[in-house]
């Protein structure tokens, strides 16, 4: 790989954190940290801020002056969002403190990583969900249209679910939604009224509804009826998108995001047999991808 500066930081920016590793050469991970949301398509003056954070943060974690360093830094990132064309032309106008700065999706950089740059496929769940075919360098997307055109069975979508089901059972409309779910979601939320939840939910980010989605989880793992529906729900639509990045790939899938443990139980038994653990983490496939 060829290197113009002398320190090497791969960048995951996600709907909820921004994760930074300083690498060596050899791709070797040196030291890391994390920020907050770093979704360009959504927010591009929180995310640009989130990247410079954790890089500083990781420079200073080994012993760095990012006062010195920053400028002699080659950022390669794999940020949600980057896919979007808009988001694209922002980046390209940054003036930002680097030496370099190169993105790619976080899904593709996830890709990338997951599979050492061979053809394989990728599911994330994490704030947001997609699934992905990497066939020779190319990637293919299914799903990943954001939290207001998809996003099934990712974290943020789980939330909603939950606070959809309980408006629909504190209004009488729903009638088969047990206190069981509705009081740890009201009891999170120190809310005890439609009124409330709305005031509180109404602006909020898809990083805040995901915020719910571990307790419908266990919620479900205890055999609660309505987050046993949201999860199956959930898995169904991404065990879909799954076999079609497998179907496109010919290889194996990797698991990708904070709810990835917790949501492939509910996956179909097909998906399931062929997940494989990820050879790189999507830092360092934001490194290969943008070599």
């Amino acid at each position: 790989m060829s290197v113009n500066a002398p320190f090497i930081v791969g960048l995951d920016g996600g709907g909820t954190h921004c994760r930074a590793v300083l690498f060596d050469i050899n791709g070797s991970p040196l030291a890391n940290a994390i920020s907050g949301p770093a979704n360009i398509a959504r927010d591009f003056t929180t995310a640009k801020q989130s990247i410079i954070d954790a890089v500083i943060e990781v420079l200073e974690k080994q012993g760095l002056k990012s006062t010195e360093t920053l400028g002699q830094t080659q950022i390669f990132a794999g940020l949600a969002g980057a896919q979007v064309d808009t988001a694209q032309q922002q980046l390209e106008s940054w003036r930002h403190p680097f030496s370099s700065f190169s993105a790619v999706s976080d899904l593709h950089a996830a890709a990338v990583g997951a599979h050492n740059s061979r053809n394989g496929a990728v599911l994330i769940m994490g704030t947001g969900s997609s699934a992905a075919a990497l066939v020779e360098g190319e990637l293919v997307q299914y799903g990943g249209h954001g939290f207001l055109l998809g996003d099934t069975g990712s974290g943020a979508w789980i939330g909603l679910q939950a606070i959809r089901r309980i408006l629909k059972a504190l209004d009488g409309v729903s009638l088969d939604v047990e206190s069981t779910f509705i009081l740890p979601i009201l009891n999170l939320l120190e809310v005890d009224s439609t009124d409330e939840i709305v005031s509180l939910v109404i602006n909020q980010t898809p990083a805040y509804f995901a915020k719910l989605a571990p307790t419908v989880v266990k919620l479900a793992e205890c055999n609660e009826a309505t987050a046993e529906l949201i999860l199956k729900q959930g898995a169904g639509d991404l065990s879909s998108i799954a076999m079609q990045a497998l179907n496109q790939s010919k290889g194996d899938l990797c698991l990708i995001g904070g709810l990835s443990a917790s949501v492939k139980p509910w996956l179909d038994n097909q998906v399931q047999a062929a997940i494989v653990d990820p050879i790189h983490g999507p830092e360092w496939g934001a490194v290969l991808a943008g070599k």
